[in-house]
């Protein structure tokens, strides 16, 4: 048998699978329970890889592409964007948790939101109608914000949760 079954793409040639198995064995940023699960592997596979010369071959070339000093930042963006993946369920537990300030629950958000690469609303687009202004207003806890152009009527109010838990739905 010379196939996994892909819950993606359905069957994949081992020959199709191996290279990107040999990356993810040098870039040693997963578990192999993580790398089972990631491939579809399972243990008949996994024996006739590591038996495989041409697989080794393939996973001592990536080490040393991986390793070398020209992938530097290749690594470092890498690495980075795993530990952004990872802290993700964090970040949810901060923007849902009512009892987490208001000002770490909407950084929390508007972090979340750049990750997922969520396009800000116009009104909130540096330059969307031409100059325009902006007041905001700190009464203790709470903020008005009141921003508009003069190509536009743009209000836009802001609240703390807990004000926002308190209002009717219309």
């Amino acid at each position: 048998m010379n196939e996994i079954q892909s819950t993606i793409t359905g069957p994949r040639p081992i020959e199709d699978l191996a290279p990107t198995l040999a990356r993810d064995l040098a870039q040693d940023l997963y578990t192999m329970d993580e790398l089972i699960q990631r491939h579809g592997l399972n243990q008949t596979i996994i024996r006739k890889l590591l038996r495989s010369k041409s697989f080794k071959a393939m996973v001592t070339a990536a080490r040393g592409e991986w390793a070398s000093p020209g992938n530097a930042k290749n690594r470092a963006q890498l690495k980075a964007q795993l530990a952004i993946e990872e802290a993700i369920p964090d970040m949810y537990k901060i923007v849902t948790d009512k009892e987490e300030a208001a000002t770490a629950r909407v950084s929390a958000f508007s972090q979340l939101r750049e990750v997922g690469k969520f396009e800000k609303a116009p009104a909130e687009q540096a330059g969307s109608g031409g100059p325009g202004f902006s007041v905001t207003i700190n009464l203790g806890n709470n903020t008005l914000k009141v921003t508009g152009t003069p190509h536009k009527n743009v209000a836009e109010i802001e609240a703390t949760p807990e004000e926002v838990d308190d209002v009717p739905a219309a």
